[in-house]
């Protein structure tokens, strides 16, 4: 487990590596037990400044009462909970697509297609005489990769049947013939043929907003659109003739799937009270936010944010509006430098303690390892076989080079200590 702090400092946004840490387990205590313990030695009681949390690569992460995140959050009030807007996305289309017994079956048996394919370099070579394109392997976290998939078979399904039919009479292989035979069993079944049909309808949907939501600057605005008109399809889809079907069976779990995506993204976006900070701040709202703007943004944000005053900000924002030479600024750091260059930070200071947390907190990406640069630098260095004393060191070293390249009496400190850690072949000091 690696931890990652994120701050802004004199204007600057800075990301610093807090080293790797094994903890006791890896359920949602073992994991929040070892967190805690960190945070402890590095907030020292300043409990209040940790306002985010953000996790990669973990399951027990999200759960609102037993996950990772509450558990941090009940300790840390503040910290609220950001996950990546397209995860999410991937997460709601997974649990939909094993909610019902016949929607498993349906990805069990799409997932077969590709494999069958993907074992033998004959079987690819037959499959390319009937289809000019491949067949993608879907994946339980890519869900882009699964479009693709249902897409190509729908496409595809007479010469992917064809291709079929000429491996199971001209193959030599019994298990060959076998999976052939099996799978041109499902292809020309109804049932497969209903649920291609219905989730064939319900992917571009989810392609578009999957897309929309990858876009670095996603805003939770933009996000509470996009959430709408995703939802607005699928409500329409569920209406029409694609949900509809002889056995009422079929019929009631294609409409059972369509609920289920629209509540659960309803239910997974919700919580986004504390990301309403950034309407304060957006620049194309600035002209109407001089003559008239709702309260309702302050009020959330001073709910989410409970360390800024309230009627000081508000008293902040209306002289903030009426200066034209702010409005000069398109983001968030220039205007935060723009105010402590010019002494203003005790004019504003309710505005800049808010544009200090704005900046801090991955709002704006859609995933937490796009915002921390570092996460990228510490899953290539996970990668390396090497001891984990030594791994953790050098990680170190490799991820704060920056803060190195401004502190050289660190790297003096580093080279004495590497002199004297033990005895070495060569004589490494000299007085």
């Amino acid at each position: 487990m690696a931890l990652v702090l994120r701050y802004v400092l004199n204007g600057e946004i800075f990301e610093h590596f807090g080293g790797f840490f094994i903890p006791e387990n890896q359920t949602a205590d073992g994991i929040s037990k070892r967190i805690l313990e960190q945070l402890d030695i590095i907030l020292q009681g300043n409990g209040q400044k940790l306002i985010a949390q953000t996790f990669d690569g973990a399951n027990v992460m999200k759960g609102k009462r037993a996950g990772v995140q509450a558990k941090i959050k009940a300790v840390y009030s503040n910290a609220h909970f950001i996950h990546c807007y397209a995860h999410q996305l991937n997460l709601i289309m997974r649990n939909a697509a094993s909610i019902t017994r016949n929607a498993r079956i349906f990805f069990s048996n799409i997932l077969a297609i590709p494999t069958f394919f993907s074992r033998s370099p004959q079987r690819v070579s037959i499959l390319k005489k009937h289809m000019e394109v491949s067949i993608p392997r879907p994946s339980s976290t890519r869900w882009n990769f699964n479009i693709r998939t249902i897409h190509r078979v729908h496409e595809n399904l007479q010469p992917l049947i064809n291709c079929l039919t000429e491996i199971q009479s001209t193959s030599n292989a019994d298990q060959t013939i076998a999976e052939a035979t099996g799978i041109l069993k499902y292809l020309n079944d109804d049932n497969f043929k209903f649920w291609l049909e219905h989730f064939h309808q319900i992917m571009p949907h989810v392609e578009i907003i999957y897309n929309q939501m990858q876009s670095r600057e996603v805003s939770v605005f933009k996000v509470n659109e996009y959430i709408t008109n995703f939802k607005t399809a699928i409500l329409e889809l569920r209406n029409s003739k694609y949900c509809e079907n002889p056995s009422k069976t079929l019929m009631a779990e294609a409409k059972e799937v369509c609920d289920y995506i629209c509540v659960d993204i309803m239910d997974r976006y919700s919580s986004t009270k504390h990301l309403v900070a950034a309407k304060l701040f957006n620049k194309k709202c600035f002209t109407s936010f001089k003559n008239e703007y709702s309260t309702e943004e302050i009020v959330l944000t001073t709910e989410a944010y409970p360390m800024i005053d309230k009627e000081k900000l508000e008293t902040e924002l209306k002289v903030f509006y009426c200066r034209s030479d702010i409005h000069e600024y398109c983001t968030l750091i220039e205007l935060l430098k723009f105010i402590l260059e010019n002494n203003l930070n005790d004019a504003f200071g309710e505005i800049t303690k808010l544009i200090k947390i704005l900046l801090t907190v991955p709002m704006t990406t859609s995933e937490a390892e796009r915002c921390f640069s570092t996460l990228k630098r510490i899953k290539t260095l996970l990668r390396s076989t090497m001891n984990s004393e030594r791994l953790n060191a050098l990680a170190v070293l490799s991820m704060e080079k920056n803060f190195l390249s401004c502190h050289p009496e660190i790297k003096e400190k580093i080279i004495d200590l590497f002199a004297q850690i033990k005895t070495r072949r060569m004589d490494f000091i000299f007085k």
